[in-house]
């Protein structure tokens, strides 16, 4: 069956699907997020990515069913890759998600670089903007299932963060991470 055919008939067998999820997406999105997982499904998504970040390196793989706002401010490193159903939600300003090299993220875990301000008692919380702050994931690190990485997140080299985390903070290099809030379990040597 040739590439095309496979397209189409993954439209035909996922449309309703499809145009629910992603109605304000557009359908090349859609089909480049939702492919099968196959080596051609990894390349079509590589090869979509590569068009929307701000770089990526190679051998970089991106799982089946990502959600992903704010493709500009992404950086992905080589020999990396993030699981499938994870949400990477970038929000306004210039903060970046940084993904350096040799990064695997287990499945559906969230990337969320933004808040909302809640200071002013006198305005409802929607109208006081954002606070954004970057995101790092340094070298190897290893990331379990649904973890969550909150703005200001920045994960030392060779650390392994535990499935179900919730990190907001600065990691040490080398380190062993858990919890929620997350925490420093033990050290690496």
């Amino acid at each position: 069956m040739t590439f095309l055919k496979q397209i189409i008939r993954f439209l035909n067998d996922n449309f309703i699907r499809l145009m629910m999820r992603y109605c304000q997406k557009t359908w090349i999105e859609a089909i480049a997020l939702n492919y099968p997982e196959s080596l051609k499904g990894s390349h079509f998504r590589y090869l979509f990515l590569k068009s929307r970040v701000h770089s990526i390196g190679d051998e970089f793989h991106l799982g089946k069913g990502c959600i992903i706002s704010g493709y500009s401010d992404i950086v992905l490193g080589e020999n990396s890759g993030i699981g499938q159903g994870s949400h990477i939600s970038l929000g306004p300003g210039d903060k970046k998600l940084k993904i350096v090299s040799n990064v695997w993220v287990g499945p559906e875990c969230y990337f969320r670089n933004a808040n909302h301000k809640y200071d002013d008692l006198n305005k409802p919380i929607m109208d006081q903007g954002h606070d954004a702050r970057d995101i790092t994931i340094e070298d190897g690190v290893w990331i379990g299932a649904r973890a969550v990485f909150l703005g200001g997140s920045h994960i030392g080299k060779n650390s392994i963060i535990a499935a179900g985390s919730v990190v907001s903070t600065k990691i040490p290099d080398n380190s062993v991470v858990a919890g929620n809030p997350a925490r420093v379990v033990k050290r690496r040597s």
